[in-house]
């Protein structure tokens, strides 16, 4: 599975791991809680271009399977030089690095075959200092495959945060689609948060398929 990004004169990408929890793993070998972050960090302007991400399926944690880079729109040519300078940031948190507004935790349930419903909280950056009634908008797209049936953004009082909720309904898709779900294509899904103050959250990615959970 392959995410593209649009990120003409890009200021920086990377693999980020932020659940640095052990209770997350429980795994007293690999310890994933320490595995540390990766940041690109671009010297000087890559022009036009997409940051990519590709997803490989994998049955064993062995592998390394997730990678981003980044393409630029004007392929090379033999004999024309193109020059990409950049510095590599290994962290062991992703603190400080933009936007302060992060996703936090992705919670999904599936009331019935033909929709779906989510749940993303935000939270960091300037959130907890916001007025208790501060307002947020919340903007999801919704890819070619389903369509967006309701949407609800407010203040989460434990965290200090802002909880997104929204639904989705699947459209039908073909007569094959239907008799063998698993040829449905994924749906990506994309939602940010917009502040009072002009500011945005970092945008939110996830590719659902119909039928699966």
């Amino acid at each position: 599975m392959v995410g593209s990004f649009e990120a003409d004169a890009v200021k920086g990408f990377g693999l980020l791991h932020r659940d640095t929890d052990f209770n997350s793993y429980q795994d007293t070998e690999a310890r994933y809680e320490k595995r540390p972050s990766l940041w690109i960090e671009p010297r000087g302007n890559w022009g036009a271009g997409r940051v990519e991400m590709v997803l490989i399926p994998s049955e064993q944690e062995i592998h390394d399977n997730v990678v981003a880079y980044f393409s630029p729109k004007e392929q090379a040519a033999p004999g024309t030089a193109m020059r990409f300078d950049y510095r590599m940031r290994w962290l062991d948190a992703p603190g400080g690095l933009p936007p302060g507004v992060r996703t936090t935790a992705t919670r999904s349930s599936q009331p019935d075959k033909n929709s779906r419903q989510f749940v993303i909280d935000f939270a960091g950056g300037k959130l907890p200092a916001l007025k208790a009634d501060a307002k947020a908008e919340a903007v999801v797209s919704v890819g070619p495959g389903a369509t967006l049936l309701e949407q609800q953004c407010f203040r989460n009082p434990v965290t200090g945060g802002f909880r997104l909720t929204f639904k989705i309904g699947f459209d039908g898709g073909s007569t094959l689609q239907g008799i063998l779900p698993e040829k449905r294509g994924p749906i990506e899904l994309r939602a940010f948060l917009k502040f009072e103050d002009k500011s945005v959250s970092e945008t939110w990615s996830y590719a659902v398929t119909p039928g699966k959970s």
